[in-house]
């Protein structure tokens, strides 16, 4: 059975939805594994770090087993990571062949202060009319970028953070 607190509207993806189930307080169960853990929360000291408009690295497996970085813009709203990215790329079909993620976030002021969350895509939203790619301008400082020529294909990763190891 799937719970979550009320304030926060999860919705978890076809592949998922069979694997995980997410429980109040951060707890989850692998009903594969039959496991349960709790989800870790922020070091202290380094919650600024998934405030701040800092360009992380994604790190993701392929289907074919190999490792695949890529630097990714974010937000973050206390238990998830949401980054825009496009249906046809690498790092699309990689997290739906294999949901497990790292992502890597390097504080620009203090390069030895790295913060790395650890976790599982949730699910994908679709955002054909980038408006969420718009957010992502705005809080990166650039808003006069504009839209991509790839704005139909694009989703927003809905990325849960279940591990957080200070660096």
């Amino acid at each position: 059975m799937l719970s979550q607190p009320a304030d926060r509207e999860v919705e978890l993806s076809p592949v998922l939805l069979a694997a995980v189930s997410r429980e109040h307080y951060g707890i989850h169960f692998d009903t594969i594994g039959e496991r349960w853990w709790m989800m870790s929360k922020v070091p202290a000291g380094f919650e600024d770090l998934l405030r701040r408009p800092i360009v992380g690295v994604l790190a993701t497996v392929t289907p074919h087993g190999s490792p695949d970085q890529t630097p990714m813009r974010f937000t973050w709203d206390g238990a998830h990571l949401r980054m825009s990215h496009t249906i046809p790329r690498r790092k699309f079909t990689s997290l739906q062949a294999n949901p497990n993620y790292s992502f890597l976030i390097t504080d620009p002021d203090a390069p030895s202060r790295v913060l790395e969350a650890q976790g599982w895509l949730v699910t994908v939203k679709g955002d054909a009319d980038g408006s969420f790619y718009s957010t992502l301008n705005e809080l990166y400082g650039e808003p006069e970028k504009g839209l991509p020529a790839d704005v139909n294909d694009r989703v927003v990763l809905l990325l849960d953070a279940t591990r957080f190891i200070a660096k």
